[in-house]
This record gives C-alpha cells, structure tokens and sequence, in this order.
C-alpha cells in the first residue's frame, strides 16, 4: 500500500466523526481474533500529562528489556508516529504494511465502517499480535469507559492523570462525570492516580485508586536541560523533560514500576526516566534566542505552562506565538497567560476544529496589551521582529505545533 493510498482511506473515516461505544470495537475485535494472549495492558486515562507518563512508562520497560508498544493520539509530525516500538516510531514501510493487511481484513465485512480512530486503534492491536510484544502501554483517546481503547481486557495496571474539564458533550458537564468516564478504565486492576482537584479525588476513592503524593517529592534542582529530584527512598533521579509537573509524571510511573516490581518484572527505573524523551511539552528547540514548544491546549495545561514560564523564565519578556481550537475554552487560557505575558501573535488553526486568529485576538483584547494576527505559521517571524522579548513561546495544538516545528528545521 502506498502512503496516498491510506491517507485516502484515512480521510474516508474521518468523515464519520466521534462515535463513543464498544460495538464497533468488539465487532473490530472478532474480525481481527481478537487480541494477543500473551501482553500486559497498561491503560491511561486523564485530561492532560498522558503522553509524558506514557513515554515515562513505556522508556522504563524498554530500557528494562521487555518489548514495549506505546499508543497514543492523534499522530502529531506524520502518521505513524501514534504507534512506538521500544519508544521508537514503527517506520513506514511496516506500518503501510499493518495497515493494509488489516484494510483486506475489514474489506472482506461490506456491513463494517469504523471511525477514524477506531481504524487506528484496531492497527494498533494487529501491531501487537504481529510483532509479540510484552507490554502494551495504550493513552485513552476521549474518556475511558466508551473509548475505543477500552475493548481491552482487565488491564495490570490502570492510570489516572490530573483530570479537569473538557470534551463535556461526550463526557458530561461536571468534574465528577468526566472522572467516571475516565475511571471506566480500571475495571479489576491496581490502579494509581497523580493528585487531583477535590471533585475528581472523591469520586475515584470510590474505585480504590492508590494516590500519589507530590509531598514525596524533595530536593528538587531545575536547570535549562534537566531536573534532578528524590522520591522516597530513590535519590538523584534525573529527567530530562522539563517543568514541575514532569516531576509528577516522573513519580506515578515510579509507583507502576514499583508495583511491577511486586509482580516479577525487573524494571530499571532511574535509567529508564533518565532515557525519556518526549516533543512539544515545554520543549526548548533553539537557546539563542530561547524558543520553546508547548502543547497546552486546554485551561489545566494554560495554567502548567503559567507555572512554568514563572520557574524557569521569572522577570524575562516574554512572547507567546498561540494557536487553538475553536472547541477550547480560549477564553480561561487567554485570562491565565496574561499574568506572565502581555504580548501575544494570534495564529489561525486549520481543519472543521480550526480558529482564526482575529477571532482569537478579539478575545484576547480583554486580557493583553500587544496583540498581532498570522493566517499561518509561515507568517509568524515577520510579525514577532516587531516586538523585543527573551523568550519566544508557541502554545496550542499539536498540530499547529509540528507546522512550527517543520519552520525551524
């Protein structure tokens, strides 16, 4: 199959749009035979800091030596990079392969149409059985009781990342909905969870989740490419993905590891958080002058990114080059980032989701002083040489986010 070939295929899901539920993934399942016998699940579920504990987790078994698949979404650089192998991306010509091994499969059920996602998670699970993987580490894409991801069975190990508002005409319109949603995950397994808000927390008591304490965190040393912390009785440990919260997703995949510990597994864990890279959370892509990629996309993670510019980048001038959805709640991330900035260039985002930058910087008049507007990435530069500043931050959406990329390679 050719690259044009399943992007058309692709496209031909996307047109289905979202549709929560199970069946078609059961169905997916009995046309596939299912799932591999022989893996190990570990699922999670939350709003923001998935894909860090998910590089975390899966960089701890790798390194350790067991063959670990890593799924998560959407792709952000290209396609195939949703699916990893030993935190590696398949490489095309496999995933084309996959891929189109599964399309015949499905071709052969005329009554069958997946979404967009569903297909994706559905080549995810061939990819596990073909290349007989010892653990799975699989990222809700919405929710966790009717995402697709859930067709999995009991999984060894559940996970819980900070949970707030969002995708609430799925999920539901209060903290305590959203987290049953995402607590569907741990059906019979142990589960742990990174603190959360009082709304989240009282629920997930009710499924006996163990709680990470950040307090456990002591000795902290942040410096411009890494940061060094102690957890409980494991000294020095290095990351090198930076920010406070990463020291939080650091620690719920050192409570994994341990429990993992407990079950036979023999994990290295400082190697493997030391061996942890992970793009477009408060990534520095160039030092002179300082940039830096952030995809925080929803009011939780505008508030991270606040905290963040405060640690590291505290009484510098800073420049925030923003891209959204318009399903976001703008409005709050506009209201938060104001208190460390008060410059912004609002950029249009693209696709059915897309927002335009006026329409951004409309909204953002309420809250900051010097305001620009770009139709495009490419347009960007020309309008930041305008204004003096130490430090050139990009926040938004993923793929916004790789448009930026591509113009500084």
């Amino acid at each position: 199959m050719e690259r044009n070939e399943y992007l058309a295929y692709k496209e031909k899901l996307h047109t289905r749009g979202i549709v929560p539920g199970l069946s078609n993934m059961e169905k997916m399942l009995s046309i596939i035979n299912g799932l591999p016998s022989k893996c190990n699940y570990i699922h999670i579920a939350g709003t923001n800091g998935k894909g860090s504990v998910g590089a975390f987790i899966s960089s701890c078994l790798s390194v350790s030596g067991y063959k670990t698949a890593h799924y998560y979404s959407p792709a952000i650089e290209d396609y195939t990079d949703n699916i990893k192998i030993n935190c590696e991306n398949l490489n095309e010509e496999k995933y084309l392969f996959y891929a189109e091994k599964l399309i015949n499969i499905l071709e052969k059920h005329k009554d069958f149409l997946p979404t967009e996602f569903e297909f994706e998670t559905g080549l995810f699970f061939t990819v596990l059985k073909e290349e007989k993987c010892d653990f799975a580490v699989i990222e809700c894409g919405m929710g966790g009781m009717w995402d697709a991801t859930n067709v999995i069975p009991s999984p060894l190990v559940s996970v819980l990342t900070p949970i707030s508002m969002e995708h609430s005409k799925f999920l539901g319109s209060t903290i305590e909905d959203i987290t049953r949603q995402k607590a569907g995950i741990i059906k019979n397994s142990k589960a742990f969870s990174s603190p959360q808000c009082k709304e989240a927390a009282t629920v997930l008591e009710e499924y006996g989740v163990n709680f990470v304490d950040n307090k456990d965190i002591k000795n902290i040393f942040y410096n411009d490419n890494n940061t060094v912390f102690d957890y409980k009785d494991i000294k020095d440990i290095n990351i090198y993905l930076k920010g406070k919260y990463q020291c939080e997703n650091a620690t719920i995949t050192i409570e994994v590891m341990k429990f993992l510990k407990e079950k036979g597994f023999d994990t290295d864990i400082k190697r493997g958080l030391e061996s942890t890279h992970w793009h477009y959370r408060f990534e520095e892509i160039c030092h002179s002058p300082t940039v830096i990629l952030d995809g925080a996309h929803n009011p939780a993670a505008f508030e991270s990114l606040k905290e963040n510019i405060k640690l590291y980048f505290n009484n510098k001038k800073v420049l925030l080059v923003m891209g959204v959805f318009k399903d976001k709640d703008y409005n709050s991330m506009l209201k938060t980032i104001a208190e460390v900035t008060d410059t912004l260039v609002a950029v249009d985002t693209q696709g059915e989701r897309g927002l335009e930058g006026r329409v951004l910087a409309k909204k953002a008049k309420e809250y900051i002083k010097n305001l620009s507007i770009c139709e495009n990435v490419t347009e960007v530069i020309g309008h930041i040489e305008k204004y003096a500043y130490d430090v050139l931050i990009y926040a938004g959406s993923f793929s916004f986010l790789a448009k930026v990329r591509k113009n500084y390679e």
